[in-house]
This record gives structure tokens, C-alpha cells and sequence, in this order.
């Protein structure tokens, strides 16, 4: 016998046929990993209670059921199932929004508070003049698109307000001073 350990597991004086004298070799009773115990059915029918499945859902999961080698008994005790995994995965989804956009307004208001020009010592100022603006353009308090301003919390995005700071300050500049006050879309687009 050789020192060398490939030669050492299969040491040439085991016969090579299993049929020959030498230990006898039982075959495993459970199925391996890779076979399936039942062979799959040849179509699964899938039903459940209350539920219109998918055709084509369906036949995405029927060669993943056929992999697993499961029967149509086994693959309908499944099915019960794929609702509440659904419903999970769409909640987790849900505030995975939920918190990036509380991330993203928080980023936006600290970054208008944090602006030289917008912010600080300006906060109020930048404020009344964007409300000003707003009020100058017909978007009143109860207007829906300062309520998607609030809702979105894009009404704190500092572009937002610096655009909307910059039409109050218009508007105020032309007010005053005995100028006619002009709309502020009137004093953006003059020529319009």
C-alpha cells in the first residue's frame, strides 16, 4: 500500500464490481437531497379558498414545486400561505418608503436650516417671503398643492423655498413704493 492518501482511501484490493465478494453496499432508504421521495405530478392543480391565482404565477412556481419534488397535496398546503408572505414582504416595502422619505425630509428641512441665505438668522424671513409667494401665485393655505408641499415635505427642499422666497420678495418689491402690483407670474415672465 502507498503512503500517498488518494491511494490510501481506495486501496487496490477492493473489487471494483459491487457484485463481487467484499463489503455489501445497502441502498439509502430515505431520498437524497437532489431526488424527490414522490415524483411530481404531471400538472399540479392548485386551489385557494377565496382566491383567483394567477396563471402565470402559477407557472413560475410549478417548476420550483417540480424542483422540490413536491405532490399536489404537498404544493396546496403551501399555497395558504403566499398571502401572508406577500403581505409582509408589501408592508416591509411600505415603510422602507415610509422611513427614506422621513430621512429625505428631515435632510431637507436641516439643509434650509443650514443655508446661509435661507436659514439661521433668515429662517423667518426666507418663511414669510415664501408664504408670500405662494399666496402672491393663487396657492392659498387651502390650496392642494401646499398641502402636497407639507405632505411631501418638499415645501422645506431649500430650492423650493428659495424659488418661492424669491417670487414673495418680488411680489413685496413691487408692491411697495407706490409700483402697481403685477401677479408674480407677470413679474417672472414679463414678456408673457
Amino acid at each position: 500500500m502507498s503512503d500517498d492518501p488518494i491511494e490510501a482511501l481506495y486501496p487496490d484490493d477492493v473489487p471494483a464490481d459491487p457484485t463481487a465478494e467484499g463489503p455489501a453496499v445497502e441502498p439509502a432508504l430515505e431520498p437524497s437531497d437532489d431526488q424527490p421521495a414522490v415524483p411530481a405530478p404531471e400538472r399540479y392543480v392548485l386551489k385557494l379558498e377565496g382566491v383567483n391565482l394567477d396563471p402565470k404565477l402559477l407557472a413560475e412556481a410549478e417548476p420550483v414545486f417540480r424542483e422540490m419534488g413536491l405532490s399536489n397535496k404537498q404544493a396546496n398546503a403551501l399555497l395558504p400561505i403566499a398571502p401572508k408572505l406577500m403581505a409582509s414582504a408589501q408592508e416591509q416595502v411600505i415603510q422602507k418608503l415610509i422611513d427614506e422619505g422621513t430621512k429625505q425630509r428631515k435632510a431637507w428641512l436641516d439643509s434650509f436650516n443650514n443655508d446661509r441665505e435661507l436659514g439661521g438668522a433668515n429662517r423667518g424671513e426666507s418663511a414669510r417671503l415664501a408664504q408670500l409667494g405662494l399666496e402672491k401665485m393663487g396657492i392659498g393655505k387651502d390650496h392642494p398643492f401646499r398641502a402636497t408641499l407639507t405632505e411631501t415635505g418638499f415645501g422645506n427642499h431649500p430650492d423650493m423655498i428659495r424659488i418661492l422666497r424669491w417670487v414673495g420678495s418680488t411680489a413685496a418689491h413691487k408692491g411697495s413704493g407706490g409700483a402697481r402690483n403685477v401677479p408674480a407670474w407677470k413679474a417672472m415672465y414679463p414678456d408673457g
